[in-house]
Order: C-alpha cells, then structure tokens, then sequence
C-alpha cells in the first residue's frame, strides 16, 4: 500500500474522492462515493480510502460563497523498508574476554534504543545471546509487540546465534533458523517468510534473513531458506548482517544460501569491523536485496557503543534504508481547499 505525501493546508480544506469533478458544479458535500469532508484547519491530509481515478488538474471552483481550488497529490511508486543489524559479539553477551557482567544488558538496552532512533520495523541481532547458541529475547530488552525468530546454531565450536525481529504489521507465516556450515566455522542464520503491511511489487510475501557468514564458505541453509520462503526466496529477498566480506563478495555467498535471482543492491560497503580497530580490519555488514526495483535510500554507521565495559570485539551497528517498488503504480488524490 503506497503512502501519501503528507500536505498541510491552512485554512479550511475539503479532502474529496470524487467520481468526476470535470463537472465543477457537481461538487458539493454528499455522503458516499464522491463525497468531499469538510476538515479542520492546519490539519495533514492523510491517505483517504477511495482514490480518484481520473486526473483532475489545477481546477478552480466556487462552493458556495468560497473560492475553492482542487489540485492533485502524488502517491510514491514505493514501499520504504527501514532495517537495523548489529553483531555484538559473544564476548560482551557471555562476559568473557574482559567484558564486565554488566554489558549484555547494556548493549540489549542499546540495540533496542538505536532500533527504535532509527526507525526499523526489521532488526538483526548477531552474538546478542543467552548463551553460545540461543539468542537473547529482543522483546525483554524493549522491542514491545515485536515478533522475534530465532536462528540457534549448536556446533562444535559452542555455537552461535542470531535472530529477526518484526514490528507490529509485518506477520510471520514460516520461520526457522540453524547453522551455515557443520565444523569449526559456523556460523548462525534465521529465516522469515512474512507478509509486509504494504505491498511490494511482484511479491506478495517476503522472505528475510539475518546471517553470520562463514570466514570460508557457507556449506548448509540453503534447504531451509527454500523450506520456509519457497518461490519468494528466488526474487522476493532481503539478507542483512555480518558477511564477513566486503559487499562485492556477497554475491558468491548469496548463490550458496538463497540462490535465484542475484542482489541487485548491497548496502552499506564501509567499515564496520571491528573494536578496537587498531587489531581489526573489515568491511563486513551489509544489507541485500534480489527484489528487481529496489533503490538504496541511506545509512547511517554507528559508532561503537559501551566501550566502557570492555567488549573485546564489536562490531559497529548499522541502520539502513531503502525503497522497494509498490505494487500500485503512481496514483493522486483530489484535495479541495477552501478559502
């Protein structure tokens, strides 16, 4: 569903969705379809229900004793989709290294706050656990209402973590979540099949992952990408996380998970690896799309947080944002004001 441009008007508006004001004589208050609705003053017109279908330009017209004029907003061809990943590594959430005890809680509390600054209605915790392979809950740390999916990975290295989280709107119908190889280095991913609250072009449904790629190779989950998201994997996608590999590399990891359609946009390609970067190096976390049509918006790469508790290892949090195309195409609204 495509959003309208918010508009403020001052003085008193009418909002219509009219059947035809070609007639201009035809316009007068009426209830039902092709009724105008007489609105406060310095109000923001919002998306009405029944939009108009045939354009309407630039007309003036007397209601009244007012000189009313009617002009046309236009709604965006886009859906904005609005992310926040961050590996935080499993020292600070198992308190060792030299982490003190004290920041796990500071950093879920953290994660949260910078989730919620930047707007994310999808975010992606990496090492953020409980213990070496059960993600911490992001609901107890003050995502309220958020539908979490959980990517445990036992193996024998201890183990890893990651985790999805949705805001209120967007519905989970499959998930699941394992590990991206079976030895020494794997690593944990989750995977969501969801419906958005707006409707992305050509995909009805839309299949999520956070993924903690292999310094190698990823050798396993591509069974269980296709288990849960089915057809929507091979051109409905969007993958963020740590991909231990700058983002021209993505793609050869993308073949090996999800397949179909390459990305068409990997986002952001700056440094985020690692505290303390004077014995860390790497351009590793990055959001991706196969969705044909998706168009970055920006990002923001945050500095590193709670340094105070001495993590010894973290990576930087990354908010990111694009636009997806709608399934409606272009379309306007008929918004009479009155003077």
């Amino acid at each position: 569903m495509s959003a309208l441009f918010p508009v403020v008007l001052v003085g008193t508006f009418i909002a219509c969705t009219l059947a035809d004001t070609q007639n201009a004589n035809s316009v007068r208050p009426a209830e039902g379809a092709g009724s105008c609705e007489a609105k406060g003053i310095q109000r923001v017109v919002g998306m009405e229900e029944n939009i108009p279908r045939r354009p309407n330009h630039h007309l003036l017209l007397q209601v009244g004793k007012n000189l009313t004029s009617v002009h046309q907003v236009a709604l965006p061809d886009h859906v904005r989709v609005s992310t926040f990943f961050w590996n935080v590594h499993w020292e600070c959430s198992m308190a060792a290294g030299g982490a003190s005890k004290a920041c796990k809680q500071k950093i879920g509390k953290r994660f949260v706050e910078l989730a919620q600054e930047a707007g994310a209605s999808i975010a992606a915790s990496i090492e953020l656990a409980d213990s070496a392979s059960s993600p911490a809950s992001l609901v107890n740390f003050g995502l309220s209402g958020w539908t979490q999916v959980d990517g445990p990975c036992k193996g024998d290295n201890n183990g890893d973590s990651a985790a999805l989280a949705f805001a209120p709107g967007w519905r989970v119908e499959k998930s699941g979540g394992g590990c991206l190889r079976d030895d020494w280095d794997t690593r944990a991913m989750a995977v969501a099949l969801v419906v958005p609250p707006s409707v992305v072009k050509n995909c009805p449904l839309l299949c999520f992952l956070v993924v903690h790629a292999p310094h190698t190779a990823i050798t396993k989950g591509s069974d269980l990408v296709h288990s849960v998201c089915g057809d929507a994997a091979e051109h409905c996608t969007v993958a963020m996380g740590d991909w231990n590999t700058p983002a021209d590399g993505v793609g050869r990891l993308w073949a090996d998970l999800v397949g179909g359609a390459p990305p068409v946009m990997v986002q952001p390609n700056e440094r985020t690896c690692c505290f303390p970067e004077s014995d860390h190096y790497g351009v590793f976390d990055h959001v991706a799309t196969n969705i044909d049509g998706a168009r970055h918006d920006h990002d923001v790469v945050h500095p590193y947080q709670h340094v105070e508790d001495f993590p010894l290892k973290q990576h930087r949090a990354v908010s990111s944002h694009f636009l997806l195309p709608s399934a409606n195409p272009a379309e306007r609204t008929t918004v009479v004001q009155t003077f």
